[in-house]
């Protein structure tokens, strides 16, 4: 058969080599496969072509574009192998990565979006303790908490020595800065003593520290860091010797705290007086850090993150997969492009069953797979752990957000089948209730799974016939005499050699466990 693709080589000096016949109409094929996934785009490429001498010399990392007639690109990434740079036979067969592969080069920096545990605030080390020298008495009058809040307490009626201290401290990841603190907190029978604020210093043992004032009057306050900072510090100081009251007690306590990495990612309200970070955000930092050779295509997320830390990543991919845990936007690398988008918003193509070259087979719907409800555990910032859940779930907060409503096989019989999730990361309420939403729907979407495979040419809901080489994962595929919804296309494999694309609709309930899993949202088992 022959071809009606084009590929070509840029090389590391700017040379554009073409690869396989020159003239797509009146020569022999390259017997390209293409494959791509959602999530992910585009993935793998070979291509069987003429051997030629000018590609002994190939680098791994030149970029092999592939674009059908008319100069559409179908296919772009890197990676390129020759295996044979010497060889007999006519033909040889060179592959490549897509720009996914991309991802996996590079972690993003640590990041510090949003703090929220209580537990990030620790006893200072040794070596901060040794920097403040004999004249102040640690932990003896005093003590210091970071259990459900932030608390220093004294007892009442003894006599407090002068200049006793204790305090909590906060210490960022390498690479990391602090540029500001929200809290919340109250005091009480602070006479005789200091506690100045939030100390900053850029040294462990807090060198050249100095302070932002706190206002305890149990509303929400800001502390602005002036010099972004690594080290953190909270603490109470005996100003002199005195002897409270009976009954009189020193506390001073904080029952929300926020802390802020200096990222210059957008920070949005959350409803209690704090902020928190869009995912779509997230992922485009993270993208201009890690992986600046791809340009972004973001769509905007509604959901504010209140709580994300992650300072230890081994690629950008992962940053992707912990920013959409409550999104399951379909996400991926078409060439050097960076889709983040909603599910079902790819391009949509419209073909028939009973089409010559289109075969269709349904997997059907399936008991494992189907639920009507949810619950879901986590560990909230205050390490309190948490369930919500469908109204009777007895769950600390029951919601009818986790029900599903849609007309499946058990709510048609009345007969309740409970999807029983758990949250690796630290989260809040209103996240796990997302979390459960959308894994409810990706459930759903698991029933109408199938295969198909298209020859030719289809059309997409603008009228435009195309070929089916331009049909990606993450587009949408309706076929029309199985009634108009859209199907969503997870896996594609094209197959020039005999012009058709392989398709894998929705996805199997392994993927989607794995994804969500990768997610830290865990399924925990279920039975029928």
């Amino acid at each position: 058969m022959s071809s009606r693709l084009t590929a070509t080589l840029k090389r590391v000096d700017g040379r554009v080599i073409p690869i396989g016949p020159a003239e797509p109409a009146d020569s022999v094929g390259m017997d390209a496969s293409l494959q791509g996934t959602m999530p992910g785009g585009q993935t793998t490429a070979t291509l069987t072509v003429a051997r030629d001498p000018r590609l002994r010399d190939i680098d791994p990392f030149d970029e092999l574009v592939i674009r059908d007639v008319g100069g559409t690109e179908v296919w772009s990434g890197y990676g390129v192998e020759y295996p044979a740079r010497d060889g007999e036979g006519p033909s040889v067969e060179i592959s490549a990565t897509g720009w996914s592969g991309y991802l996996k080069d590079n972690p993003p920096p640590p990041l510090i979006a949003v703090d929220r545990k209580f537990d990030s605030w620790q006893p200072p080390p040794l070596v901060r303790k040794a920097a403040a020298g004999t004249s102040v008495t640690w932990d003896k009058a005093y003590t210091a908490s970071a259990e459900g809040g932030l608390e220093w307490t004294g007892a009442s009626g003894a006599q407090i020595a002068g200049f006793s201290i204790a305090e909590l401290y906060y210490a960022a990841s390498a690479g990391a800065k602090i540029s500001r603190v929200d809290y919340r907190g109250t005091a009480a029978n602070t006479a005789n003593t200091v506690a100045p604020g939030v100390y900053y210093s850029n040294a462990e043992d807090m060198a050249g520290a100095t302070s932002v004032a706190q206002t305890l009057d149990n509303t929400i306050r800001t502390a602005s860091i002036p010099t972004a900072s690594r080290y953190l510090a909270m603490q109470v100081l005996a100003s002199s010797t005195h002897t409270p009251a009976a009954g009189s007690a020193f506390n001073r306590r904080i029952d929300m705290i926020a802390v802020y990495g200096d990222h210059g990612i957008p920070l949005y309200p959350i409803g209690d007086g704090t902020q928190g970070v869009l995912a779509s955000d997230v992922v485009n930092w993270g993208l201009t850090q890690a992986c600046p050779l791809l340009t972004p295509e973001i769509s905007s997320t509604s959901f504010v993150i209140p709580h994300l830390v992650e300072t230890d990543l081994e690629d950008m991919e992962a940053l992707v997969m912990v920013a959409n845990a409550t999104e399951l936007y379909d996400w991926g690398c078409f060439g050097k492009r960076f889709v983040f988008r909603p599910a079902g918003t790819g391009r949509t193509w419209v073909v028939r069953s009973s089409d010559p070259g289109v075969s269709l087979t349904d997997a059907g719907e399936q008991g494992d797979d189907t639920y009507t409800r949810c619950i879901v555990s986590f560990g909230d910032p205050g390490g309190k752990s948490v369930k919500v859940g469908y109204p009777g779930s007895g769950a600390d907060v029951e919601t009818a957000a986790l029900v599903d409503t849609s007309s499946n096989v058990l709510t048609q019989r009345g007969r309740p089948r409970t999807l029983k999730l758990s949250l690796t990361a630290t989260s809040t309420v209103a996240r796990a209730i997302q979390a459960g939403q959308v894994a409810l729907r990706e459930k759903a979407r698991v029933n109408q799974r199938g295969d198909a495979v298209l020859t030719g040419e289809a059309q997409d809901t603008a009228g435009v016939w195309r070929n089916v080489c331009q049909v990606q994962s993450g587009d949408q595929i309706i076929f029309a005499d199985r009634g108009w919804i859209p199907r969503r296309i997870v896996d594609n494999t094209y197959a020039e050699n005999t012009d058709s694309q392989a398709v894998s609709l929705d996805s199997t309930p392994a993927k989607l466990d794995a994804i969500l899993e990768r997610m830290g949202v865990i399924n925990e088992g279920n039975n029928l």
